[in-house]
C-alpha cells in the first residue's frame, strides 16, 4: 500500500484525568507505525487556532480511517477536518469480516489473531494499534479477491466511505496480479470449496471405525451402571438411578413400539439418558432418530457439549446434524437475482455487500453466522431459502445450495436435531422437509402445544401486506417498474420468449390491482382497529362483535380476497408467459414466482378467516407494535395423530414439567396421545436443604387496588434485594404491572447501589440475562419468557420472586376459544384448562432457582390465593418441596435476612 495512512480513533466514553483521549496513529510509507496521543483539550485548542488547516494539508494525500464517524464528527477537530475523505473501519469490517461483532474488540482480536502487546499502553494507543491491524488484514484479504468480485463491491458501495478503499484495492490487484483471471461468478471461492470437502457437506460417506454396534438390548442400560461406560470414562461420574431408569424405559419403547411420556426433574441428566439409547438404536437398525427441542440453549448444549462428549467415549462412530428451517439458510439464487439494489439505502447496500462477501466463505449458509451484522435481519425474508417455487432439479445453484447440503447431511445422519417449529413446518408441508424417520424424541415437550399454535396458524398485518404490494408495484425498484423498463429491450432481443405487448398490458393491470388492494387493506385494518379499540387483543366472533359488525367484517374480507385472487391470476399468467428456458429472463421469472406465492399465502389465510367460525380454530386480533389479524387451530390432536403418532414406531416426550399434581392427563389429552406409557422421575436435588419456599400473606391480590399492590410489592422487592445484594429474579404475568412495579422499585431504591434490569425497558432478553449474570447487585424483572429457559446457576441468582400465580388472562383469545370448546363438550374449563396450564408455568418459574447440587436460595410467592383458595393445594402438591413458610412481608424479609446471614 503506497500511501501513508493515518488513523484517527476517538476513544469514548473512556476518561482519563477528566479529559477525553483520542488516538492519532501516523504510518509512513514503510508501514512502520508511530503513535501520538492527544487529549481532547489539546485537540480543541488546535482547532480553535485554525491549525486544523495545517493538519488537513498534511493529510491531503493520505487515507484517514476512523472507527466511529459519529464520535469523530462530534468533536471540533472532526468538524474542522470534515473536508477530508474519511474511511470507516466499521464498513471495512462489514465488507471483509461480516461475521464479527464490531463492538467487541476482544472477539475481533481473537478471530483475526491480533496479538495485543503486554507492555503498558493507553486505551487510545491500544485501539489505534488494533485498528491498524484490522486495516492491514482487510487490505491483504482484499488483495486475494478476484477483480470481478471487488468491482461488484465497488458498485454496491458507491457513495460510502469504503468505496475509496476498494478503489485503491482494485488498482493494486491489477498492478500486482495482471494475469489473474477475472471471474464473473461472485459466489465462487476456493476457501468455500475447501470447507465443503473438509466438512463433508455433500454427504459423502465418512470413514467409520471397525467397532460393531453392540447387539444386546442391555448394552445401553449398562452404560449407566456403576463400572459402566460413563463411570469408566469419567472418574468423577456418579451413577444416577433416575437416569438409568429413563434410558431403560426409552429402549423398551423403541423395542415395543410404544409412545412414552417422561417427566424428568432438573438434574436427572435426561439429555444423556435419551442420547445414548437413541444413538445405539439408530446405528443398530440403520434408521435415523429425530430429536426436537424448543430452545436454542438446549440445541447448543446437545451439539456443543453432550454429543462431542459421546463421540469421544462410545465404541462406535455416529453422525449427527443440526437441521434448521429453510428460511434460516440463504438462497444464492435470490441473492444473485436481486434487482432492487439500486434503490437500496446506503446502509442496505453495505449489508448486501457484506452478505456477498460472506456467502463466498461460509460453509453452512446459516443466517445466524451474520447475526451480529447490524440491519441484516431485514434481508432474512428476502433471501431466505423458503420459496415454494424452489425446484432444485432446475436450479443452476443446486450444487452450492446450502439448504440442500444440510438436507443431504440429514439424510446420511443417525441423529437429526431440529426445533419444534421445524417439526410443525414439516407437518404443514406434508412431511416434505425432514428425511424419513420412525422414532422421534421431543424434549421440552411442555412447549409443544404453544409452538403448534404459532406454526399451524396464519397472521397478517397492514404493514406486511403493504410491503408485499410495494415489492410488486411500488417505486422504481418494484417488480413491475423494473420489468416494464426492460420489456422494449427484451422484445428486440428475445421476440419469441413472450408476447411482450400483452405482458406490458398485463403489468398495467397488476399495478391497478395493487392500488385497489391497498385501499381495501386500508379499509380492513381501519375497521379492525375500531373493533379492537384500546385493547391489546380480542377474539373475532359473532357473539363478541355482534351480527352487524361481524357481517360487515366478513364482507370486507371477501372483497379483499377477491381482488387478491385476481392479482394472483395475473401474476400466474405472467409467470407462465415468460420463457422458462431463457437464462437471461430466469431471474425475473424467479421474482414473479416469489411474489405470486406470497400473494397466494395471504389468499389461503384470509380464506380460512372469511369462511366463518370453526370450533377447532380461533380468529383474533393482537396488537404489539402493529396490529395483526391472526387465525390458528386450537385442537391439534388430530393433526399430531395423523402426521406423527400414527406414522412413527415411537414418539418420546420429555420435560421437567409435564404433570399436574403428579398426573400426565392434561398434557396427553391436549396433544391427543394414545398408546403410551408414562414415567415420572424425581430430581436428585435435595430441595428441602437447598432452598426455602415462602408465601407472603399480607398482599391480597384480589382485594387490593393495583397501584397500592404495586407500591407494596416494590417495597418488598427492594428490601429483599438489599439483603441479598441484588441477585434476584422477579417474575411477572403482565408487562403493564411490571412497568408499574419497576417505577416504584427504582423510586424506593433511590441511590442504593443496585441496578434494576426490566424486560421491555432496558434491553433484549438475551442482553438482560447477560448483564444480570456478569454484573452483581442487580434485580431482573421479566414476564412470560423468563418463566422458563433461564439457566443461572451459582451465586448469580439467590432469589426468585413470583408476583402472581401464572394464570392466563381470561380474555386471552386462544384460551377463551378453547374454554368455550371445553364447555360445549361438558368439561370444566377452569379445572381442565386454566388451572393445569398455570400449574405447569408455576413449576417452570419455581425451577429457575435450583439448577445444580450446589445452588441455594429462596423462592417467594406474593400471591395469597395459593393458601386462600381450594385450588391452591394443586399448586403446592406439584412442587418438589413438602414444607413452606407463610408470613407477612416483614416476616418474610426477616427470614431471608436470617438465612442469608447463616449462609
Amino acid at each position: 500500500m503506497e500511501h501513508a495512512i493515518t488513523v484517527l480513533s476517538l476513544v469514548s466514553p473512556k476518561i482519563q484525568g477528566e479529559k477525553w483521549h483520542f488516538a492519532c496513529l501516523s504510518l509512513n510509507k514503510n508501514l512502520k507505525p508511530s503513535y501520538c496521543i492527544l487529549s481532547a483539550h489539546n485537540l480543541t485548542e488546535l482547532a480553535q487556532k485554525a491549525d486544523s488547516n495545517k493538519v488537513k494539508a498534511m493529510l491531503q494525500d493520505t487515507l484517514v480511517f476512523v472507527h466511529d464517524r459519529a464520535i469523530f464528527q462530534f468533536h471540533d477537530l472532526g468538524v474542522k477536518l470534515s473536508g477530508l475523505e474519511v474511511i470507516l473501519v466499521s464498513e471495512l469490517l462489514t465488507l471483509f469480516f461480516p461475521t464479527l461483532r464490531q463492538d467487541d474488540w476482544e472477539e475481533i482480536c481473537l478471530k483475526l489473531g491480533i496479538r495485543q502487546k503486554k507492555t503498558y499502553c493507553s486505551p487510545a494507543q491500544k485501539e489505534a494499534r488494533i485498528l491498524w491491524e484490522i486495516i492491514k488484514q482487510c487490505w491483504h484479504k482484499g488483495l486475494n479477491e478476484d477483480f470481478g468480485f471487488v468491482s461488484r463491491l465497488r458498485e454496491l458501495t458507491k457513495g460510502l466511505s469504503c468505496n475509496i478503499f476498494l478503489e485503491f484495492l482494485s488498482k493494486e490487484i491489477v498492478k500486482q496480479f495482471p494475469d489473474r483471471p477475472i471471474r464473473t461468478d461472485v459466489f465462487f471461492d476456493e476457501q468455500a470449496s475447501l470447507y465443503e470437502a473438509q466438512h463433508n457437506l455433500f454427504g459423502v460417506e465418512e470413514k467409520q471405525n471397525n467397532e460393531k454396534v453392540p447387539a444386546s438390548l442391555k448394552w445401553a442400560e449398562r452404560c449407566f451402571q456403576p463400572g459402566g461406560l460413563l463411570s469408566q470414562s469419567f472418574p468423577g461420574y456418579e451413577p444416577r438411578k433416575m437416569q438409568k431408569l429413563m434410558a431403560e424405559a426409552i429402549i423398551d419403547s423403541y423395542v415395543k413400539g410404544n409412545n412414552l411420556v417422561i417427566e424428568a426433574g432438573t438434574g436427572t441428566g435426561k439429555s444423556i439418558a435419551y442420547l445414548i439409547p437413541a444413538i445405539w438404536w439408530a446405528k443398530k437398525n440403520e434408521k435415523r432418530v429425530v430429536i426436537a427441542t424448543h430452545t436454542i440453549n438446549l440445541q447448543e448444549q446437545l451439539c456443543n457439549k453432550d454429543l462431542p462428549l459421546l463421540h469421544s467415549i462410545l465404541p462406535f462412530a455416529f453422525k449427527q446434524v443440526l437441521l434448521k428451517g429453510k428460511n434460516n439458510y440463504i438462497c444464492l439464487k435470490a441473492l444473485l437475482y436481486e434487482k432492487a439494489s439500486a434503490d437500496f439505502s446506503a446502509k442496505e447496500r453495505l449489508i448486501l455487500a457484506g452478505l456477498l462477501s460472506w456467502v463466498r466463505e461460509t460453509g453452512s449458509g446459516e443466517f445466524t453466522e451474520v447475526a451480529s451484522l447490524q440491519g441484516w435481519s431485514s434481508f432474512w425474508k428476502k433471501y431466505g431459502a423458503d420459496n415454494p417455487d424452489c425446484r432444485p432439479g432446475e436450479c443452476r445453484f443446486a450444487r452450492r445450495c446450502f439448504m440442500l447440503k444440510a438436507r443431504k447431511k440429514a439424510e446420511n445422519a443417525d441423529l437429526v436435531i431440529i426445533n419444534h417449529s421445524l417439526l410443525f413446518a414439516d407437518i404443514k408441508t406434508n412431511n416434505s422437509i425432514l428425511p424419513e424417520y420412525e422414532d422421534l424424541i421431543i424434549d421440552e415437550a411442555h412447549n409443544l402445544y404453544s409452538t403448534a399454535l404459532k406454526q399451524l396458524g396464519f397472521e397478517i398485518s397492514r404493514e406486511t401486506m403493504q410491503k408485499t404490494l410495494e415489492n410488486i408495484s411500488g417505486g422504481k425498484g418494484s417488480l413491475v417498474s423494473v420489468i416494464k423498463r426492460n420489456i422494449p429491450l427484451w422484445a428486440e432481443l428475445y421476440p419469441s420468449s413472450g408476447n411482450w405487448t400483452e405482458l406490458y398490458f398485463m403489468l398495467d393491470q397488476v399495478s391497478l390491482q395493487c392500488q385497489e388492494i391497498r385501499s381495501l387493506a386500508q379499509e380492513l385494518f381501519e375497521l379492525l382497529q375500531s373493533i379492537l379499540g384500546e385493547r391489546l387483543n380480542l377474539r373475532i366472533s359473532r357473539d363478541k362483535l355482534g351480527d352487524r359488525v361481524y357481517d360487515a367484517l366478513m364482507v370486507v374480507l371477501e372483497n379483499l380476497n377477491t381482488k387478491l385472487k385476481e392479482l394472483y391470476q395475473n401474476l400466474a399468467k405472467f409467470y407462465a408467459s415468460l420463457a422458462a428456458d431463457n437464462e437471461q429472463l430466469e431471474s425475473y421469472r424467479y421474482e414473479v414466482g416469489k411474489n405470486k406465492n406470497e400473494i397466494n399465502q395471504i389468499i389461503d389465510g384470509l380464506k380460512v378467516i372469511a369462511a366463518g367460525e370453526e370450533e377447532s380454530r380461533v380468529t383474533y386480533l393482537e396488537k404489539s407494535n402493529v396490529l395483526y389479524l391472526k387465525n390458528t387451530a386450537i385442537d391439534i390432536a388430530a393433526v399430531l395423530r395423523d402426521k406423527i403418532f400414527n406414522r412413527n414406531n415411537s414418539t418420546i416426550f420429555t420435560s421437567a414439567t409435564l404433570t399436574v399434581a403428579g398426573q400426565f392427563d392434561y398434557f396427553t389429552q391436549e396433544i391427543g396421545l394414545e398408546n403410551y406409557k408414562v414415567l415420572k422421575l424425581e430430581s436428585p436435588f435435595d430441595y428441602e436443604q437447598q432452598m426455602m419456599f415462602c408465601i407472603v400473606k399480607d398482599l391480597p391480590i384480589q382485594r387490593t387496588p393495583e397501584d397500592v399492590l404495586a407500591q407494596k410489592t416494590a417495597f418488598l422487592l427492594s428490601e429483599i434485594a438489599k439483603v441479598l445484594n441484588g441477585r434476584t429474579l422477579v417474575l411477572f404475568t403482565s408487562h403493564r404491572y411490571l412497568r408499574l412495579v419497576n417505577y416504584y422499585l427504582r423510586e424506593n431504591l433511590g441511590d442504593f447501589p443496585l441496578r434494576v434490569l426490566a424486560q421491555g425497558l432496558d434491553g433484549s432478553r438475551e442482553n438482560l440475562l447477560r448483564d444480570f449474570m456478569h454484573h452483581d447487585k442487580s434485580i431482573l424483572l421479566g414476564t412470560s419468557s423468563f418463566w422458563e429457559g433461564v439457566d443461572i446457576p451459582g451465586d448469580s441468582l439467590s432469589c426468585v420472586i413470583m408476583t402472581r400465580l401464572p394464570f392466563w388472562p381470561p380474555d386471552s383469545p386462544i384460551f377463551e376459544a378453547k374454554a368455550k370448546l371445553y364447555e360445549k363438550m361438558g368439561r370444566d374449563s377452569f379445572r381442565e384448562l386454566h388451572l393445569p396450564e398455570a400449574i405447569i408455568r408455576f413449576k417452570q418459574g419455581f425451577g429457575r432457582l435450583i439448577r445444580t447440587k450446589e445452588d441455594k436460595g429462596t423462592v417467594i410467592l406474593l400471591d395469597d390465593r395459593i393458601i386462600t383458595k381450594q385450588y391452591g393445594l394443586h399448586f403446592l402438591r406439584s412442587l418438589p418441596v413438602l414444607t413452606h413458610y407463610r408470613g407477612s412481608s416483614e416476616e418474610i424479609i426477616y427470614l431471608v435476612e436470617k438465612q442469608n446471614t447463616v449462609v
